[in-house]
């Protein structure tokens, strides 16, 4: 039986929707663009018995809808509702696990609240600045494909654009409920709010390697084994370069953890142990 737990903070500019469950160490799990608290479910019941997970659901996605959804978005923004979120839960340091823009701002914690984090395992972090300035500019004309196919045929399209240029699995398709109908309405206003405000965020974000440095012995860069060649693989292979550590080979591709969850899983409690 399922001890999922929800519950809600206030933050500036939003009411911050999350979940607990499971026994033992905190584990934050933060998740990739245009997704919630429930992306990482098949992990739960590998992750569950040994960890208290935290999942939730970043401002502007699903339950945590922004009061004003115009307003700007930026990766401190998401890194300080983390720190919100962490003070409202516990005083001591926790373990975070964050995939592709989650493990962006996973990134950024560890730099500005680096005595809040035990571990930080960043899966496939898309940063743009580590990356060489030819490579950045090749990226950018893509962006701007991936803009206009937005533009010329809707979110869905250019996600699913997204999608094959990150190595990820598409979503399968099939008769709809009314429930899944009304997932899928939320699910469209994820993809705009990613498509229009949080890629923005992403693409405009530097690093700040040289602190990050500092810190580095509470970061794990990791990347999946189908990954190889695509963007997020990249920016993990270069940046665990200049941290001096190890890439860290998980399953599958950018969307492993859905892909092989139970093989996902092992690799986590293997690095988290």
């Amino acid at each position: 039986m399922s001890d999922r737990r929800s519950n809600s903070i206030g933050v500036p500019g939003v009411r911050l929707y999350y979940e607990t469950q499971g026994k033992g160490p905190l584990l934050v799990m933060i998740g990739p663009g245009n997704s919630d608290a429930d992306i990482f479910a098949p992990l739960f019941p590998f992750l569950a018995p040994h960890f208290t997970l935290v999942t939730y659901d970043r401002r502007g996605y699903s339950r945590s809808r922004l009061a004003n959804p115009e307003a700007e978005l930026t990766i401190a923004t998401h890194s300080e509702d983390l720190a919100r979120l962490l003070s409202s839960l516990t005083s001591g340091p926790v373990f975070i696990f964050g995939s592709s823009a989650g493990a962006v701002v996973g990134l950024d914690f560890v730099i500005h609240r680096p005595d809040r984090v035990r571990t930080l395992i960043a899966h496939e972090p898309p940063v743009p600045s580590v990356l060489p300035q030819e490579m950045r500019n090749q990226l950018m004309e893509g962006k701007k494909a991936f803009e206009e196919t937005a533009r010329r045929e809707g979110p869905a399209a250019a996600m699913k654009m997204l999608a094959k240029n990150v190595g990820a699995p598409g979503r399968g398709e099939g008769t709809e409920t009314p429930q899944q109908r009304v997932l899928t309405a939320m699910e469209k206003e994820n993809q705009r709010f990613f498509l229009y405000q949080e890629s923005k965020a992403i693409d405009d974000y530097l690093l700040d390697i040289e602190t990050l440095t500092l810190w580095s012995s509470k970061v794990i860069i990791g990347a999946g084994v189908s990954s190889k060649g695509f963007f997020p693989y990249l920016c993990s292979e270069t940046l665990a370069k200049r941290l001096g550590k190890a890439l860290v080979d998980f399953p599958a591709d950018h969307a492993g953890f859905l892909r092989e969850p139970q093989n996902f899983s092992k690799a986590l409690l293997g690095l988290l142990g």
